[in-house]
């Protein structure tokens, strides 16, 4: 459904028309919601994509750059829209592309701040954090497209290159269209609290039956069997 069919069934259950709630007051509610249920889905699949994308981004030499500039001391800006970090892969010369393993801190023995005799280029490492990450080690010269990144990205608000995630009257949900219907429950469920006197328990009912059936689909859609290999040590 898209946005305008959404607002249609949301009139009809809360017996409102344009002139008692109005497009934009319902998109907003709509599009606040739409970004929770997606932050629950994410939350329940773990590290599966569910709204993922992949930036490609030039990866610089760190030769002449100052602290300023971005990949100095081989640090990025995540992608404005990011939400979740997946994937790192970087090339070192321009077309081999080598997965960056993610490292703690402290898991590196040696030095952070003269570490380019420490990593390799053949198993490059990435680091997160609150608003960047950082890639060891840095290519001896820059390499246009020599970094991609995959991650989940917030499903509301700029994409970041003039366009938008947000639900419009032309544009539908990236849900599930069996689901979509959750966004109608909860934006009635609003209506409800501005109107107290309007509300009508059975929306929060419809809601909740269609939040957990969605959370179950979509834990089961993106599961994976996990195995365990066992470190047996023989002390014979």
């Amino acid at each position: 459904m898209n946005g305008q069919q959404l607002i249609n069934k949301i009139r009809r259950y809360t017996r409102t028309n344009s002139g008692t709630f109005d497009d934009q007051t319902i998109l907003d509610i709509l599009n606040e919601e739409y970004g929770m249920v997606m932050a629950k889905i994410i939350q329940t699949t773990g590290d599966y994509n569910v709204a993922g994308k992949c930036l490609t981004t030039t990866f610089k030499s760190t030769d002449g750059l100052s602290a300023s500039e971005t990949g100095y001391d081989g640090t990025y800006p995540f992608p404005t829209d990011l939400l979740v970090p997946i994937r790192v892969e970087v090339s070192y010369d321009g077309t081999n592309y080598v997965r960056a393993k993610e490292y703690d801190l402290n898991d590196n023995e040696y030095s952070e701040a003269n570490w380019e005799n420490v990593f390799s280029q053949d198993q490059p490492f990435v680091r997160f954090y609150n608003n960047y990450y950082k890639i060891r080690p840095t290519p001896d010269e820059d390499i246009d497209g020599g970094i991609k990144i995959w991650y989940e990205h917030r499903s509301i608000g700029s994409k970041g290159d003039g366009t938008s995630y947000d639900i419009t009257l032309t544009t539908s949900p990236a849900l599930e269209e069996v689901f979509q219907p959750l966004l109608v429950w909860l934006v009635c469920m609003n209506y409800g609290m501005i109107y107290p006197e309007k509300d009508n328990p059975n929306w929060s009912k419809k809601a909740y039956g269609i939040e957990q059936d969605m959370l179950r689909f979509y834990s089961n859609k993106f599961g994976r069997t996990r195995s365990l290999n066992p470190i047996i040590d023989d002390y014979s």
